[in-house]
């Protein structure tokens, strides 16, 4: 297992719940694999399951920026 620092958002209803934290991932997560400045991004949808996009070497700032543009278009 790795740690990894994730950023969830769930949008249930009405209610939206977003979080950022150290999450443990086991080598069967996709996630498992994204390492060095490399970041991925997973999309849990109710009706294509899972769709993932892994790659773009950036530094934190493009990272953040991109996170923040993401949950922004979730929100509205």
């Amino acid at each position: 297992m790795r740690y990894k620092l994730v950023g969830s958002c769930i949008r249930n209803d009405d209610k939206i719940k977003a979080e950022v934290g150290l999450k443990l991932v086991n080598e069967d997560d996709t996630l498992y694999s994204i390492n060095g400045k490399n970041k991925g991004v997973k999309y849990k949808t109710d009706t294509i399951g899972e769709l993932v996009i892994i790659g773009g070497e950036s530094g934190p700032i493009r990272a953040s920026a991109s996170i923040l543009r993401d949950i922004i278009n979730m929100l509205s």
